[in-house]
This record gives structure tokens, C-alpha cells and sequence, in this order.
């Protein structure tokens, strides 16, 4: 830390990286499905709390979990194509149903570009209310 931030903040009382939320479950590590699937080159991440309402609605054996992911990457890959100009969040909604049954809902999302645990930059995936 700079000497100034260090006088004007003084020390680092925490701090919490994205490799300790992706170890502890807080972010699930998405990057290999984004490459793979959509061509994504920064790594991706999503909260737990986007991944239970837009991944895995039906609980955490939901067996239709690995195609929402999918449903969700494509979306956020059209989502960065169709931004207009250079940005570091985006929004956009998925349509999910927890079982065949049960109607459509609409999930909201934001998608968040920066730095990681390095300058590199990476893609959070988060509710809209999530930092």
C-alpha cells in the first residue's frame, strides 16, 4: 500500500479475495464452461445467490443446473456483443423455470468486468442488489 493511502486509511483491517469466495462457495467458478461453451476469455464467476435463482432454482442436485448454465453464458456472451461502447457492467434477464411444471420466472442479472485477485480482468455474475 502507498504510504498516502496508508496515512490517509491507515491498515488493512480485511480483505477477502476471489479465490477465498470461489474456495469458501460464495462465487462458483464458471470459466471453463465460458470458454468452452461461449468463447468467453476472461474468467467467469457467479454468486451463489444468482446461481440458486438463475442456475439452480430446484436446489443444488438440480439436474437441469448444467443447461441453465448454458441458457445464462450465451445470454451474457449476446449481452457484452450488443453493449453499446466500452462498459464494466451489463444487465440482462433469464427466463427460468425450477421444474416443467411450474410457470416462468424472470431472473434479473448483472454482469460486473474489473480486476480480480490480479490487475487481469475478470466477469462476475450477480443479482442487480449484490456488489
Amino acid at each position: 500500500m502507498s504510504d498516502s493511502l496508508f496515512e490517509t486509511f491507515g491498515e488493512v483491517i480485511a480483505s477477502y479475495s476471489r479465490a477465498e469466495a470461489i474456495e469458501d462457495g460464495e462465487l462458483v467458478d464458471v470459466t471453463a464452461s465460458a470458454a468452452a461453451l461461449t468463447g468467453i476469455r476472461y474468467p467467469v464467476a457467479i454468486t451463489r445467490a444468482a446461481w440458486a435463482e438463475a442456475v439452480a432454482p430446484a436446489g443444488p442436485t438440480d439436474p437441469r443446473a448444467s443447461a441453465r448454465l448454458l441458457v445464462v453464458l450465451l445470454l451474457l456472451r449476446s449481452a457484452i456483443k450488443l453493449a453499446n461502447g466500452p462498459t464494466d457492467t451489463l444487465s440482462f434477464r433469464v427466463r427460468v423455470r425450477a421444474s416443467p411444471d411450474e410457470e416462468a420466472s424472470v431472473v434479473a442479472l448483472k454482469a460486473l468486468c474489473g480486476p480480480g485477485d490480479t490487475p487481469a480482468p475478470v466477469i462476475t455474475i450477480t443479482l442487480p442488489h449484490e456488489d
